[in-house]
């Protein structure tokens, strides 16, 4: 006849004879005068709840995503931004993710996301401001959210993240699969050569840069194609980083305004700017000006400029 005293001795026999558990281990608990202890936990352990109404809301949401997926690229975006901003109740952006990962289609929703990121890297022609604000939204929405996914499943190649398992599917021309297959989270697994600018061809840049360090964009947001904008963050990244290899330290202040600027002048059509340059410095080799670049970038986060009010209501990752 089993009971719980004999099933436990019988439970601690086994996990000896496996070696998890040595002879002393095994005779110490054994004796029946830790048994009530032992009980007690195990009593415990058995009892956790588990929060399956939790999981099943979780499911469901991840389900009502799925449904809005096969919707207009407008009803997608409004329902992402209600999650990467927060205001989606119970759920966040992470926790679709992990719920169409639970079920192998992760990629189905990132290629989604990458799908909807290619169709607004260009201005279509015929375009009003409403339409010129939605293209701006969508491509700063999945283009930062698939950077998430990529940061959170970093096993995942970015073809795998571009295209999922959807037969014919091919996003691969998108900027965002080009800068993710060049640039990683180290200088180790980034396939961009460090310096690839001349001297000449950054001196080309530099009123660009300087626009931006007065936090003035250097592109009209009715016809920037964000493609080639994705492509200037390595010679921007170069000039910044330029700025603290030829200024000595205690002259630092202004550079750290500059970086203050340049952020700014992103934070209104081109949050994305942001994380690529971000993700430019984490492969760049690690050098004292580098992470000098580093730490004015993170003070400028840390203490923004304010926003006006217009900027208030696009602002919405950062």
């Amino acid at each position: 006849m089993k009971t719980k005293t004999n099933t436990f001795q019988h439970l601690l026999e086994q996990m000896a004879a496996a070696g998890v558990i040595d002879e002393n281990v095994l005779k110490n608990l054994t004796r029946k005068k830790y048994w009530p202890e032992l009980f007690q936990m195990l009593a415990q352990t058995s009892t956790t709840p588990v929060h399956q109404p939790l999981i099943l809301r979780a499911n469901s949401a991840k389900m009502a995503v799925d449904k809005i997926l096969r919707q207009p690229n407008n009803a997608v975006i409004n329902v992402l931004l209600k999650l990467a901003s927060g205001s989606g109740g119970l759920f966040t952006f992470d926790s679709v993710c992990a719920s169409f990962c639970a079920d192998g289609n992760l990629t189905y929703f990132s290629s989604k996301l990458a799908m909807i990121n290619g169709q607004s890297e260009r201005p279509a022609e015929g375009l009003d401001m409403d339409d010129e604000r939605q293209r701006a939204l969508a491509f700063n929405l999945s283009f930062i959210l698939l950077t998430r996914i990529r940061f959170i499943y970093d096993d995942l190649r970015p073809s795998e993240l571009v295209n999922g398992n959807v037969r014919g599917m091919d996003n691969t021309q998108s900027c965002f699969y080009k800068f993710a297959s060049q640039y990683g989270w180290t200088a180790a697994d980034s396939c961009s050569l460090s310096n690839a600018y001349t001297n000449e061809q950054k001196a080309a840049f530099v009123d660009r840069v300087n626009m931006l360090k007065r936090a003035q964009p250097f592109w009209d947001p009715r016809t920037v194609n964000y493609a080639e904008l994705v492509d200037f963050v390595p010679v921007i990244g170069e000039i910044l980083l330029d700025d603290f290899r030829m200024t000595k330290f205690e002259n630092y202040e202004h550079l750290h305004e500059n970086i203050k600027n340049v952020l700014h002048a992103f934070r209104d059509d081109a949050n994305f700017m942001i994380v690529c340059l971000v993700q430019w410095m984490c492969s760049q080799p690690v050098t004292n000006p580098r992470q000098s670049l580093v730490k004015s970038f993170i003070r400028a986060l840390e203490y923004p400029h304010q926003l006006n009010h217009t900027q208030q209501e696009r602002y919405f990752l950062f």
